[in-house]
């Protein structure tokens, strides 16, 4: 759990902007509550180690999505084709 509390301030930097949160699919404080604890060492099952996990890698997803897509991400034209018979 060192890993954590090295980071814990990203964490919480993170959660602050969460898109999860502004869609209404997460608790905020709960999840910061769940990271306080994690950081701190606190007995937790391996499950709820993993949601934790899961959450942080979903915000990071949603929170490079828009500039991934600004890079890379290109449109192209509908191409209309003849009806088959």
């Amino acid at each position: 759990m060192a890993w954590w509390r090295r980071r814990q301030a990203r964490h919480h930097r993170l959660y602050a902007t969460s898109r999860l949160a502004q869609a209404g699919l997460i608790d905020v404080r709960q999840a910061a509550a769940d990271l306080e604890a994690a950081a701190a060492g606190a007995p937790a099952p391996l499950a709820d180690l993993h949601v934790l996990h899961v959450l942080h890698v979903t915000e990071l997803w949603l929170a490079r999505l828009n500039t991934a897509r600004a890079t890379w991400w290109q449109d192209t034209p509908m191409v209309r084709t003849a009806s088959c018979p």
